[in-house]
């Protein structure tokens, strides 16, 4: 997309006009959505920078601070060596920065979490 396409569809998304933003790269860095409340991660880097710049997407406070729901999910890969350290690595990036706040959990358990969202 030419970069004014783009920023219409940034403009549209900040509005609420679009209520759901599928992304591969354009909201990774430098984009101020502060309404962001669910991000899903997707791509199997294991980048320190990349993740944390993901994350928080979801964590931007509104100009008046405030900020009542943040979900953020990666996906876990099983798949030997490769993509499940890159999995693993990610985790331990977002709880050096963030403690805690990473963790495995069942996809059953998201239903609950995702409620209301």
């Amino acid at each position: 997309f030419p970069s004014h396409d783009r920023q219409e569809v940034i403009q549209a998304f900040k509005s609420g006009e679009l209520p759901v933003l599928v992304a591969t790269r354009i909201l990774n860095e430098g984009k101020d959505v502060p309404s962001i409340e669910l991000g899903i991660n997707l791509s199997g880097g294991s980048g320190e920078r990349g993740i944390v710049q993901k994350l928080g997407r979801t964590l931007r406070k509104d100009k008046t601070g405030r900020k009542t729901r943040s979900i953020f999910i990666d996906f876990m890969d099983n798949e030997p060596y490769y993509l499940a350290y890159n999995s693993q690595k990610r985790m331990r990036h977002l709880n050096a920065r963030f403690p805690g706040c990473a963790k495995v959990t069942d996809i059953n358990d998201l239903y609950d979490l995702l409620a209301g969202v």
